[in-house]
């Protein structure tokens, strides 16, 4: 573990104000969100403004979905009229396939856009952690304009994982060239990757809103510290997904509540989480360095160094 510390880049940035020490990060995660309810409200509905794109295309497919089941003609065929269906559930599977990879097909390109909001939340919520600085929409937009980048390319990873994990998992009902060995494999292998890829990205992300190091500087940090803090890590994301899976699978009374609460602070809630973590853990591993780095060096030049001591030597001679 200490190998992985040492290893951690701090280049030239100051550090930012201390994350309270001896406070956990959930203490300080409430504490951050006593008295801050209405930006925490402006700054998601800012965040879901660049969602509203992914978030459009998957009413449209899901009501699709939902069409198909009620208007095919093999959803109630028992053999009464035409045409006759005498494959109806292949069919049916063939056609709900097709819809699945539409549906995350176009996931890919739309995610890195919501990616953009995420990057002014992280850094308008990251000094509201920090320096306790009210979210702005004036910070909202500088953090997009400072950490697009890093944000666009975690996203756009995401997406292509999240469409081959789903192509796996579809193509488990329908007829392909692959074995079903190769299909569970494919399932299992992009499940891990999901997993590696959001936890490296955690770190990349919050640090391009934090400190300015280099593309590989910060890829280094972040695959140090989420290996060093594995199991925190893997809960923090538990936690953050809980929402969005919960409401993939709720009916009823329960998704209202649950469009409620995105719409008033669900994206800012899972943001903050995961601001409040990164920072906890940038306190523990490289603002210290960074802080022992700057410390204030002696302006005392080498000519004077020389004088001093040949003063305190010349003092001890004569006692």
């Amino acid at each position: 573990m200490s190998k992985l510390s040492d290893g951690l880049h701090i280049g030239e940035n100051n550090a930012p104000p201390p994350f309270e020490v001896g406070k956990s990060t959930v203490s300080k995660f409430w504490d951050t969100t006593k008295g801050n309810g209405w930006p925490l409200v402006k700054i998601n509905l800012l965040t879901l403004l660049f969602f509203l794109p992914l978030i459009v295309w998957q009413i449209i497919i899901t009501f699709t979905t939902t069409a198909d089941s009620l208007l095919l003609p093999y959803s109630g065929n028992i053999g009464i009229g035409l045409p006759v269906i005498t494959d109806a559930v292949s069919v049916g599977a063939a056609r709900a396939f097709d819809v699945l990879l539409r549906r995350w097909l176009l996931t890919v390109p739309l995610l890195p856009i919501g990616g953009l909001g995420l990057a002014g939340a992280f850094y308008a919520l990251k000094r509201l952690v920090l320096e306790g600085e009210k979210p702005t929409v004036k910070a909202f937009f500088k953090g997009i304009a400072r950490s697009w980048l890093p944000f666009i390319v975690s996203s756009f990873l995401t997406g292509a994982i999240l469409f081959a994990l789903f192509y796996s998992i579809g193509s488990l009902s329908v007829e392909t060239s692959l074995p079903l060995w190769a299909k569970i494999t494919g399932i299992a292998a992009s499940s891990v990757l999901l997993v590696i890829t959001l936890s490296v990205a955690l770190f990349f992300c919050a640090q391009s809103v934090s400190y300015k190091l280099t593309f590989g500087a910060k890829f280094s940090n972040a695959v140090r510290l989420s290996l060093m803090l594995l199991p925190r890590t893997l809960l923090i994301l538990a936690m953050c997904a809980l929402p969005i899976v919960v409401a993939c699978f709720v009916t009823g009374f329960l998704t209202t509540l649950l469009i409620a609460f995105f719409l008033l602070i669900g994206c800012s809630f899972i943001t903050l989480i995961a601001a409040v973590y990164t920072q906890w853990a940038f306190e523990k591993y490289l603002n210290g360095k960074m802080r022992e780095k700057n410390k204030p060096k002696s302006s005392e030049n080498r000519k004077e160094k020389k004088r001093r001591m040949a003063a305190q030597a010349k003092a001890a001679e004569g006692q």
